[in-house]
């Protein structure tokens, strides 16, 4: 399978939790070409914040099988969402890469770095394989190098729903402050990602013309309510 974005305009919408404070679903619905990742699919409740259309769906080699097998995670209760024809891109990115993993997956799919291509980026942001303090990059960070590095002749590319994780939900789920609006439940206290690294590399992105990044808000980090 080949992803088919030549001269596409891309928009990449992340999970942040202020995205639920704005009604952007009908502007995203308006665009060429849209991409969510993992549980960040339509529920809904917040069509009018996110809107429903999706044209490729982003997931990581933890939770793939959930949504694509229908079955439910009885420890974060994975919302089934139907895939239809929708294509898949998948990042196999994990703590070790010298761990196997299971990704025989049964529905097509486009790879989006292999391990040796991994390690190649976590040598170039700092990360040491298998350390968990190191911060392996995000799915969404991944994403956005796999536009910008390895399939490239989309028109133009955007990203909204994106604050690295400055924002998070100021009540606790699980044992730390949610940073996506589907409050995942977190087992760890800590952001397992390069924030601080990933968020200027972007911004640099953005200064030289590569993307276009609607931020929301200011990137501080901070505690937010969550609107009723």
């Amino acid at each position: 399978m080949d992803l088919d974005v030549k001269d596409r305009d891309i928009v990449l919408v992340g999970n942040s939790v202020e995205l639920m404070n704005y009604r952007f679903g009908r502007w995203i619905d308006l665009q060429d070409y849209v991409v969510r990742f993992g549980k960040g699919a339509t529920l809904p409740e917040n069509r009018e914040n996110i809107g429903r259309k999706m044209d490729l769906w982003v997931t990581g080699a933890l939770r793939w099988r959930y949504a694509v097998t229908n079955k439910t995670d009885p420890r974060r209760g994975w919302p089934n969402f139907p895939l239809g024809e929708i294509p898949i891109l998948y990042n196999r990115c994990r703590i070790d890469l010298t761990d196997p993993i299971d990704d025989n997956i049964n529905v097509d799919h486009v790879l989006m770095w292999t391990d040796e291509e991994l390690l190649d980026i976590f040598d170039e942001f700092g990360v040491r394989n298998g350390e968990r303090m190191d911060r392996r990059p995000s799915n969404g960070f991944l994403t956005i190098l796999y536009f910008t590095r390895k399939n490239t002749n989309w028109k133009s590319l955007s990203l909204i729903g994106f604050d690295f994780f400055a924002k998070k939900y100021d009540e606790k789920s699980g044992e730390a402050y949610p940073s996506s609006w589907y409050k995942p439940i977190n087992t760890i206290t800590y952001t397992p990602h390069n924030t601080e690294t990933e968020r200027r590399y972007v911004q640099k992105l953005q200064r030289d013309g590569v993307l276009n990044w609607n931020i929301l808000s200011n990137l501080k980090e901070e505690l937010i309510h969550e609107r009723e």
